[in-house]
């Protein structure tokens, strides 16, 4: 029976050391989860040499546990002009009114809470509610933000992009993050649609529409399109050789505030 080995390495501090780049440093969920693939085959790059890797553009690559995936480029941009003040997006129609600032799912109060002046529930398609103009260039992209319920009859959920309109899971209490990707045509007018009864409230944070296929670490904007570098990838090496990997963004909301966690049967 074939003996699977696993490496203890070390991590150096958070934006400075990283990781020591000498032997595997952590075991995610994937790892204990998913088929291993080629666990005893050595690499072909020599572990000894200098690596560098750039990515021009995204594409779609089979990773070491035969997940389909896509790599990103070494920058993105995030070309809402407003990513969180709200206020600045267009209501033509009248048909909500900003309350003022709330709190946004990273524990700041960056999110904008909204109010329906109307029934948006019996609006016929394409509807604009809260909408603002991106100017991008043809691309393969996705949009993406977050939003939740915070009182009222909210019962849907879309988007319009232009002139066609798509439904998206309806929110609820706690924020979620809607990501959609699409082919993007050019310059076109997003809108965000909450569908409900007049006197329904919801929160919106973090409007992204950028040029990669999967949502990435959010960019907020205050008035013009942002660029910025992609998180940096991973190179780990073990006896075995040399690992790529892409970068990691940790998706808790409070990495090291468990007090905002829900606990059952315990306390913090």
């Amino acid at each position: 029976m074939p003996l699977l080995r696993f490496y203890l390495g070390d991590k150096g501090d958070d934006g400075t050391d990283g990781i020591d780049g000498f032997t595997p440093a952590d075991a995610g969920g994937s790892l204990l989860s998913q088929p291993l693939l080629d666990s005893f085959i050595d690499n072909k790059i020599s572990k000894s040499a200098n690596i560098s890797s750039t990515i021009l553009s995204h594409s779609s690559y089979v990773d070491r546990y035969g997940r389909n995936e896509w790599s990103n480029k070494e920058e993105y941009t995030n070309y809402v002009p407003f990513s969180n003040d709200f206020s600045q997006w267009d209501d033509i129609s009248g048909r909500w009114s900003v309350i003022g600032a709330t709190i946004d799912p990273l524990g700041g109060s960056d999110a904008v809470e909204i109010n329906l002046d109307v029934d948006t529930d019996v609006l016929s398609t394409p509807t604009y509610i809260v909408e603002d103009i991106v100017t991008i260039a043809p691309l393969n992209g996705c949009i993406s933000f977050y939003i939740k319920t915070i009182s009222g009859d909210v019962t849907g959920l879309d988007i319009t992009v232009g002139s066609d309109t798509h439904t998206l899971p309806p929110p609820t209490s706690e924020y979620m993050r809607v990501v959609f990707p699409l082919y993007i045509a050019g310059a076109f007018i997003l809108s965000i649609n909450p569908r409900g009864k007049t006197g329904a409230r919801v929160a919106l944070y973090g409007a992204q529409v950028e040029d990669n296929l999967t949502a990435r670490r959010l960019i907020v904007t205050n008035g013009a399109p942002v660029t910025k570098d992609s998180e940096a990838g991973t190179i780990r090496q073990s006896d075995k050789g040399v690992l790529i990997e892409s970068g990691k963004t940790n998706e808790t909301h409070f990495s090291n505030d468990l007090s905002k966690w829900s606990i059952d049967n315990g306390t913090i």
